[in-house]
């Protein structure tokens, strides 16, 4: 019988393994992966599909071969009949390698597909490594996660176990977290989804953010034949005392960690060969980037290996504190790079390590010590507030500052953790007054730091000044900025002055003084200019271009298009959030309505992944003005209904001109709806509103071009099912190449666009598609067959 089972994402892997099983050197293929990758199926779809009157190849499961030479004589007894022979779980039996080199030496023609943990090390082997499905990225548009891998292989498992999950929003997101939650492991993404009859995703998702996912899952692995944490220990019994004792004291680490941390911290000699015999066996995972390689554990192997370790506590402990010494390091480091006008470096380096600097500041607070807890806060909170801080990393700069009061601590620490908490409060304030409360922890930081002055104060004015983003009155802050500006002279850091100067010009700009903001500006980017700096270079740029159109700017300003190509590139997330709507609203005032709608797209699918609701209220702003613009009076209404309560920190964000020119439609007269009572209730209108603004934007945005392209051979068992396809789906499917949004689809056939959503879903899998495009390729590619199918449902329906 053919094998049949669909595989995901394995195409270049099987055309690999093909290709390698096809070299005449080749004696041996192996397969090698973490128990539950998917090795042996990878192994059934290399061997199947051969000719109508091939012989089956004979599949040999190791693991039933305990005596020795057991092994060898079932593979020599098949190798008397057949060419090719498969073997299961070679590392399974005893002394695979020497039982297999028999068979080579009785029948030198023999050739074998063979999957294990790790390479057997025989006389022609070829070894194609079998990873876990790739993570989704939970930073992505949720849409795109139902016809990612892993997701798709849950929902498939999901189905065929008896639930019945709608892919919404909700949903994939959920299912993207268990699937990144488990590492990709097959195997565990189809025993966590053979639990969706009992359990949501949601209530999946919640209890793998609490518990190892062996008290999740484990106890469904009898009932699918497999006991996969199991083979995860049999796995590790395999390991020499060294490689164990490696496997056991990576545990101490959350994520992903270059070579050098593993050797500081673990502090042994000689780590590079065990940690080869780790990736070999596939329990410990590396990542190889141009720069250098990080090293990671699954989840499930991490569980396992902290077990491991808990068996020596005081191995534990001094691994613990030799983390949190580290992690203190990379802070350090972090914030030596910002000092020196490097914050693209400092931000990436916090960012790729953020899991060890949480860990370490957990410990460290846990633990009562204070200076560790403050200095490992201040080398994360940049990169939160870059990404958009939340009410959760506020209460980290709580706690840690609650620990700092009650003990004698330096004066530098706490100014700057002041600065913060008031930066940081600011920030998440959704009216005056929580505006106005922020402000003493930012008066309490400069009374600290000016008479140390040097770089904390300079750095305590800087955070002070980015607070008056959402000011009513700032009228104190172009002191901040001239004292700024005369201290970071003063110790000839060229960066903050660029910085405070066009601070400066943005201050002036918003007093209607633009001859003054030219100047300022002109001044910024010049000094930018020589600096080299791309991303200092954004702020005085983006000013420049945000003057009133008429303002002599001058010819080498970069465009907007340029500005946010720079922002991307050096992944400046604060200034692509100012810099999308700007350049939103400039393509509005030139009637270039196409191109705002795309910027809107992408400033609030950038608001959405930064997880802060607040983030939505520009971009929102410019897509009601974009709905204005177009006379979609009733979309601009609701839109402009959700920002109203947020009036008193969303009129100071905005550059005079575009009060002048749309305070009517932003601030104008409002439907006659209720206020929210709670700033909580108000946040959540406003996401539901960006989420809407979202779906309108998209609507207009220019649909990509649609290639036609030769359907892609497939060789794993994910084959295009038409057939299968419901009435309702072909019809779905057959409106499509029009171009229409699901919400417009969902209006022509008269359902909800939630319901559109599953239909697409469900037409990309019988499909076998990646999304959108490849579903309207292959609509184009086979309409005479789809007509049929249209007409035999019609028939149906008469």
């Amino acid at each position: 019988m053919p094998w049949r089972r669909t595989l995901h994402a394995r195409e270049d892997l099987l055309r690999t393994a093909r290709r390698l099983l096809a070299q005449d050197s080749t004696r041996v293929l192996t397969l090698t992966g973490l128990p539950g990758v998917g090795r042996t199926s990878l192994a059934r779809a290399l061997v199947a599909g051969g000719a109508p009157q091939q012989l089956p190849v004979p599949f040999i499961d190791a693991r039933r071969a305990t005596e020795p030479g057991a092994l060898a004589r079932t593979v020599l007894d098949a190798a008397a009949v057949f060419d090719l022979i498969v073997v299961d779980d070679a590392d399974l039996a005893p002394s695979a390698a020497a039982e297999l080199t028999r068979v080579f030496d009785t029948q030198p023609d023999a050739r074998l597909v063979v999957t294990a943990g790790a390479p057997l090390r025989l006389p022609g082997e070829a070894v194609v490594r079998v990873p876990p499905l790739p993570e989704p990225d939970l930073s992505d548009d949720p849409e795109t996660y139902a016809v990612q891998p892993a997701v798709r292989l849950f929902l498939d498992s999901a189905e065929r176990s008896g639930a019945t999950l709608t892919p919404d929003r909700e949903t994939l997101q959920d299912v993207a977290a268990i699937c990144t939650a488990l590492g990709g492991l097959p195997q565990a993404i189809v025993l966590a989804a053979a639990r969706t009859p009992t359990l949501t995703p949601a209530t999946l998702r919640s209890l793998l953010a609490d518990a190892p996912p062996s008290t999740v899952i484990a106890h469904q692995s009898a009932a699918h034949g497999h006991d996969l944490f199991t083979a995860i220990a049999w796995s590790e019994s395999l390991l020499d005392g060294s490689a164990r004792e490696l496997l056991a004291d990576l545990a101490v680490f959350a994520s992903a960690v270059p070579l050098e941390a593993i050797v500081e911290v673990i502090a042994q000699d000689d780590l590079v060969n065990p940690l080869a015999v780790l990736v070999d066996s596939h329990l410990a995972q590396p990542v190889h980037y141009d720069t250098g390689s990080v090293y990671r554990l699954s989840p499930l192997v991490r569980e396992h290996a902290a077990t491991l370790l808990s068996r020596r506590p005081e191995r534990a402990a001094e691994l613990r504190a030799r983390h949190t010494h580290w992690a203190l390091g990379v802070a350090h480091e972090s914030g030596k790079l910002t000092v020196s006008g490097m914050t693209t470096d400092a931000l990436w380096l916090a960012a790729e390590l953020e899991p060890e600097i949480m860990a370490a500041l957990q410990r460290s607070v846990d633990n009562g010590d204070v200076e560790a807890a403050a200095q490992l806060l201040l080398g994360i909170v940049p990169c939160w507030f870059s990404q958009a801080v939340t009410e959760s990393e506020k209460g980290w700069i709580d706690r840690v500052l609650a620990l700092v009061e009650e003990h004698e601590t330096d004066q530098e620490l706490l100014a700057m953790l002041l600065a913060w908490r008031g930066l940081v409060g600011v920030e998440l304030a959704t009216e005056a007054a929580g505006v106005a409360a922020a402000l003493p922890d930012l008066q309490q930081a400069r009374d600290l730091a000016e008479p140390i002055g040097g770089q904390l104060l300079t750095r305590v004015l800087m955070l002070s000044v980015l607070a008056g983003r959402v000011m009513g009155d700032r009228s104190a802050l172009e002191p901040l900025c001239r004292r700024g500006l005369e201290v970071a002279g003063q110790l000839g850091d060229v960066a903050a002055m660029t910085s405070f100067e066009a601070w400066a010009g943005m201050l002036a700009h918003q007093r209607g003084d633009i001859d003054e903001a030219l100047r300022c500006a002109r001044a910024a980017f010049e000094r930018a200019q020589r600096l080299g700096n791309p991303r200092v270079m954004l702020l005085p740029a983006a000013l420049l271009r945000t003057l009133p159109s008429g303002t002599p700017i001058g010819d080498d300003v970069p465009s907007f298009a340029e500005l946010l190509d720079s922002a991307r590139r050096v992944q400046d997330n604060r200034s692509l959030a100012w810099i999308l709507p700007s350049a939103t609203m400039s393509a509005l005032v030139d009637g270039d309505l196409d191109t705002a709608a795309t910027l809107a797209v992408e400033a609030l699918r950038r608001a959405r992944a930064s997880g802060n609701p607040r983030r939505y209220l520009v971009p929102t702003l410019t897509t009601t003005l974009l709905a204005h613009e177009r006379g979609d009076d009733h979309v601009s209404a609701r839109l402009q209904g959700a920002l109203s309560p947020f009036r008193q920190v969303l009129a100071p964000a905005l550059p005079p001109w575009v009060v002048r020119d749309y305070g009517d439609s932003i601030f104008g007269p409002q439907p006659d709806l209720a206020l929210p009572p709670t700033a909580e209730e108000a946040l959540a209108l406003l996401q539901v509103a960006g989420e809407d603004a979202l779906s309108y934007a998209r609507s207009l945005a220019a649909a990509p071009a649609i290639r036609l392209v030769a359907p892609l051979e497939d060789t794993t068992g994910l084959l295009p099912r038409p057939e299968e396809l419901t009435d309702r789906e072909r019809e779905v499917l057959g409106n499509l190449p029009s171009g229409a949004s699901n919400k417009e689809l969902s209006v022509q056939l008269g359902i909800s666009a939630k319901t559109v959503m599953h239909h697409t879903s469900s037409i990309y899998r019988k499909l076998g598609v990646r999304g959108r495009s490849e579903a309207i390729s292959w609509v184009l590619r086979h309409q005479d067959e789809l007509g049929q199918g249209d007409e035999h449902a019609r028939g149906n329906r008469a």
